[in-house]
């Protein structure tokens, strides 16, 4: 793993554990959604986990996801989120729920 994506899943772990996670997911989901959304060196396919997690959401959790984007843009930069490849994790999970962010 890189120094940067460390770093990342230790600052994320350690906000999620303080708010229980963003919009109904946990930090463990985060953590293993990330390396499939990670603008250092992501994976092609995001884990089992991850998928799980992202299929349990409902429609509001997606647009909370959405808003929560919206109203933090500079958090995908400073934690290297690409912003497109988790936009398609729904779909590359065939999640039900999910909506479209404007």
């Amino acid at each position: 793993m890189t120094k940067k994506l460390v770093l990342f899943l230790i600052v994320m772990v350690a906000i999620c554990e303080a708010s229980n996670g963003i919009c109904n997911l946990s930090a463990m989901a985060l953590i293993r959604c990330m390396p499939a959304v990670s603008t250092d060196n992501p994976t092609a396919i995001p884990t089992e986990g991850c998928c799980d997690a992202v299929r349990s959401l409902s429609s509001t959790d997606f647009q909370c996801l959405c808003d929560y984007k919206n109203t933090h843009p500079g958090d995908l930069q400073q934690y290297s989120v690409d912003p497109t490849r988790a936009a398609a994790l729904p779909s590359t999970c065939g999640a039900q729920n999910a909506i479209t962010c404007t």
